[in-house]
């Protein structure tokens, strides 16, 4: 049994290393962002509890979320959590209502690299209005500036991929991501891996940190 959180700062490629490892290791990949909507998509009570609170311009309540999570978690025998916990207080109560399960985190992934590379991966940002494909005008220009390769749509810039945005982001996720490396890096569990240079370079560094501190094999094979 294997369950692992995954974190990592905007702009690292967290998302797209997440989805990657999870096929690779055989985890049930879950989103908490996912998970919301589509309880409330499909109306169930937890959904509905947290559209009330969505609805009124609130955040929907810690426990609330951890019994999302939960309730996706406990049904799968190894998954891997992208974007939850996010704070310490999350963390806790998932650790403490996973434990009533015999269960237990087993690794926390935390993918670094530079700020100056993330605020250029992230004012670089370029996704095509139509197929909505994405493209890294630094990283992975399109064979035409502007165009897109896949299906000729036109490149758009999200109105929030911006210098003084990212840097406020980042600054957001330092301030709540600080204590929450430290409460699993205490628990023994933080694996931190290196988020620059090509996707399956990161990716195989993944898999060996995580080979190197895991009795699972199907979380260290190649």
């Amino acid at each position: 049994m294997t369950d692992i959180v995954f974190m990592g700062p905007p702009g690292v490629g967290k998302g797209t290393q997440a989805v990657v490892l999870a096929e690779r290791a055989g985890l049930i990949h879950l989103a908490s962002g996912d998970l919301l909507r589509a309880n409330i998509r499909d109306q169930t009570e937890l959904g509905l509890l947290a559209k009330s609170y969505v609805d009124s311009g609130g955040l929907v309540p810690d426990e609330l979320v951890v019994d999302m999570v939960l309730d996706r978690m406990l049904d799968a025998v190894a998954t891997l959590l992208d974007g939850f916990p996010r704070t310490v207080a999350q963390a806790v109560e998932l650790d403490r209502r996973f434990a009533l399960a015999h269960r237990r985190i087993d690794a926390a992934v935390l993918l670094t690299a530079p700020r100056p590379t993330l605020i250029r991966r992230i004012v670089g940002r370029r996704s095509c209005r139509q197929c909505r494909a994405q493209i890294n005008i630094y990283h992975s220009p399109s064979r035409v500036e502007g165009i897109c390769d896949v299906c000729g749509g036109k490149l758009m810039t999200r109105s929030d991929d911006n210098t003084a945005t990212a840097q406020l982001r980042l600054d957001v996720y330092d301030d709540q991501t600080r204590p929450l490396v430290e409460h699993y890096r205490a628990a023994g569990v933080l694996r931190e891996v290196e988020g620059t240079g090509e996707p399956a370079e990161v990716g195989s560094r993944i898999v060996a940190a995580l080979a190197a501190a895991s009795p699972h094999p199907m979380v260290g094979s190649p």
